[in-house]
């Protein structure tokens, strides 16, 4: 099945399109993935740090471990999605998220679990926990325990605006593709139009039709040339029909008068008018001679085209010539006067 250059062009540009569009969305999903990893990793230390910090301060404010401070620390962190543990310098628990509510960690664990796994298949993060040591300037008063999906997780509003992110490549790539059908249209169909016009051309050039010109204005270059070429091409030919018909009418009438004056040389023969001699028939040799060299002038005229043919000037004397045709066409001058 043969398809037109417009339907190659649209399908072409479309194909360019979407393979752009497909690798830019691709190459900003995989960046984004990667850009928010950084993030949730980043964002986790930068918690875990502030913590520290703030159990240290808390703790020296106050000369020690007290639930007040520590009941709303765990919980914020465990709401951020860590859990927290903190033991004293003798490893006792002092605060526990697990012992302060359970069900509520377990949940939490599970939840961001199905998050997670809902954002990506290939996702294989766990359950981890990592410790710190909290310190102060005269020494150590505990360790910190805490407890995440790791090596990284998102919560609920970072996956929502990832989703969101998501959804607005997916409608630009739509947008972005529908777009790209209409101008794919539009471009094919700026570039085949003139190609069109000269196809058809082409096709009345072979018809025998040499008159019409493309005289569409063109802005691309190669396509300007070729119709200008079509344009030279069809003068050519026009040049050359009107010199075969020409050149066919000045042979009928060349071949019609050496003819002419042997068939008037023959009737006055044989009506009796001139008297049969071998001056007569001589002349009318020298006409058929005539046609002769006229037929063989005409199987020549290949050879005159040729561009590389060398042209000789010679003389002759025009006199002879000229006593020569008034001999031949002595009756026809006869009969006139």
């Amino acid at each position: 099945m043969r398809y037109s250059l417009k339907q190659r062009l649209t399908v072409s540009y479309i194909i360019i399109v979407i393979a752009s569009i497909g690798f830019a969305i691709l190459f900003a999903n995989v960046g984004i993935k990667n850009q928010f990893k950084r993030y949730a990793i980043q964002k986790q230390e930068k918690e875990t740090s502030e913590i520290v910090n703030l159990i240290q301060l808390k703790y020296e404010e106050e000369g020690g471990f007290s639930s007040h401070y520590l009941d709303l620390i765990g919980m914020n962190a465990l709401q951020n999605g860590m859990t927290v543990v903190i033991k004293d310098t003798s490893n006792k628990t002092v605060w526990s998220a697990y012992e302060h509510n359970n069900g509520l960690c377990q949940a939490m664990i599970q939840n961001m679990s199905l998050n997670m796994s809902s954002y990506s298949n290939k996702w294989d993060g766990k359950y981890e926990e990592r410790t710190y040591d909290l310190k102060l300037k005269n020494g150590e008063i505990g360790v910190l325990t805490t407890g995440f999906m790791g090596p990284y997780y998102f919560n609920d509003e970072e996956l929502l605006f990832i989703k969101a992110l998501n959804s607005i490549l997916i409608f630009t790539g739509a947008a972005s593709l529908l777009l790209a059908f209409a101008l794919g249209i539009i471009m094919s169909a700026r570039l085949s139009s003139p190609l069109t016009k000269i196809s058809e051309k082409a096709q009345a050039l072979a018809k025998g039709e040499y008159r019409e010109r493309i005289t569409e204005d063109v802005n691309t270059r190669e396509i300007k040339i070729l119709a200008d070429t079509m344009n030279q091409l069809s003068e050519a030919l026009s040049d050359k029909d009107r010199l075969r018909k020409q050149l066919t009418q000045d042979v009928a009438h060349e071949l019609r008068t050496p003819l002419t004056s042997v068939q008037g040389h023959m009737e006055a023969m044989l009506d009796g008018v001139w008297e049969l001699s071998t001056e007569r028939l001589k002349s009318c040799y020298e006409e058929i001679l005539r046609i002769k060299k006229l037929i063989g002038s005409i199987e020549d005229l290949s050879v005159i085209e040729d561009k590389n043919i060398i042209l000789h000037l010679e003389e002759f004397e025009f006199q002879k010539l000229a006593g020569r045709m008034i001999h031949n066409y002595e009756n026809d001058i006869v009969e006139k006067n």
